[in-house]
């Protein structure tokens, strides 16, 4: 029985440039070296290698709009959704209250 571990193994696809893919292939062919090994030793080499001198790469994000926040932005929602929904937590309180025995004052 093989016994596996959650770090033991890591399969991930990566994508290669034309460029990347041309040198380590003629790696490969120079060195005799699987694929496997290479990209370890290369990635290995990468980050032991002069560590102060790597940045992050720039992120290009944009923010979306995600609509009003929870759960609504009731200014933002048109006059009859507003007092539809007023009326609807009204009405279930009321029902809250009811279930649970509480009185109301009398006016």
């Amino acid at each position: 029985m093989i016994n596996w571990h959650h770090d033991a193994f890591m399969r991930t696809t990566v994508t290669l440039d034309a460029e990347t893919e041309a040198l380590l292939r003629e790696e490969m062919r120079r060195t005799g070296v699987s694929f496997k090994a290479l990209i370890n030793a290369c990635i290995l080499r990468s980050l032991r290698d002069n560590p102060g001198e790597r940045q992050s790469p720039e992120i290009a994000d944009s923010p979306l709009p995600m609509g009003p926040p929870y759960p609504w932005a009731r200014d933002r929602l048109p006059t009859h959704v507003a007092e539809d929904i007023e009326v609807t937590e009204f009405l279930e309180e009321e029902a809250r209250k009811r279930r649970h025995g509480q009185r109301y004052p009398a006016l």
